[in-house]
């Protein structure tokens, strides 16, 4: 018998377990922000003394440039500062473009060896150009890379040469800028004449005289469209001759090109005298082989 306000208390039950998850997510290390706040700061700093250490340099180029103009100081300029090797020279060439060029975004890496000769260039952000590029009057969207040895002349009309009794460098030419859409990468060695639309590739050698389309993948001399990066619906405003040649099956062009080798061999082994007009309505590809086959076969001077 139990007095009144004496009842036995129930034992006090256990908290249950917390579930574990089936794939606990693995421990991110406490040191993680703390480093990458740390490479920020010495990014930050190594900008800040790029930029001391350029100052004397630029009051010499606004000198130089009040004398003799500012493409042509900047050339000079920037042929001294592309002899300076590694990251401190990544660092000095940003910071020395920042203050000459039209923009050039705080992320830009310029390796060495590359050479500008227009101060009306834009480089945005994370703009990429490696070692030995020629840059004229451009405009590089964000994202862009530029492979080694690139060349972007201001346009592709930088010399007239109508004249034949007048020496070229006495006929004048037209500057306009070359526009590269963000994202782009184009190959080592291309040569880029016309705009480039965002998020192309440009092949290795490859040489652009007319305007790519947005997703493009062209290749070749001169460059030409062979597959899309983007679906086929974005480019139903493209030229009708760019989208046919890019949208023809792989077996349509493979067969194009034997029936064009096989009309090319046999004019050659028959000395037919319509050898260059075959040649002329053969693809591309196939012409240039022909050629080096023929320029191969034939004696050295």
């Amino acid at each position: 018998m139990t007095l009144p306000g004496t009842e036995a208390s129930a034992p006090p039950q256990p908290a249950p377990a917390a579930s574990t998850p089936a794939n606990p997510a693995p421990p991110q290390p406490a040191s993680a922000p703390a480093a990458s706040r740390g490479k920020a700061a010495v990014k930050a700093v190594a900008r800040l003394l790029a930029g001391l250490a350029v100052w004397p340099l630029v009051g010499l180029y606004w000198l130089h440039a009040a004398v003799f103009g500012g493409d042509r100081s900047l050339e000079s300029f920037s042929q001294l500062l592309s002899l300076w090797p590694g990251i401190s020279g990544q660092y000095v060439r940003r910071a020395f473009l920042r203050q000459v060029l039209a923009g050039c975004g705080p992320g830009v890496v310029v390796e060495f060896g590359t050479l500008f000769s227009k101060t009306g260039a834009v480089l945005e952000e994370n703009v990429y150009i490696g070692p030995r590029c020629v840059v004229g009057l451009v405009h590089l969207e964000r994202d862009v890379l530029l492979a080694a040895h690139v060349q972007i002349p201001s346009g592709a009309h930088a010399h007239y040469f109508d004249d034949p009794g007048r020496p070229i460098r006495e006929q004048g030419g037209e500057r306009r800028r070359v526009r590269i859409g963000a994202g782009s990468w184009i190959g080592a060695g291309a040569i880029i004449l016309a705009d480039v639309g965002r998020g192309c590739v440009v092949g290795a050698g490859a040489v652009v005289t007319r305007p790519l389309p947005d997703g493009a993948i062209a290749v070749g001399v001169p460059a030409r469209v062979i597959r899309w990066r983007l679906p086929p619906a974005a480019h139903v405003d493209m030229p009708e001759a760019v989208r046919l040649e890019a949208d023809k099956p792989e077996a349509d062009k493979s067969e194009a090109n034997k029936l064009a080798t096989d009309r090319l061999e046999a004019a050659r082994s028959d000395g037919s005298p319509d050898m260059d007009n075959i040649e002329a309505t053969a693809p591309a590809d196939t012409a240039d082989s022909a050629a080096d086959a023929t320029a191969s076969d034939s004696p050295a001077p």
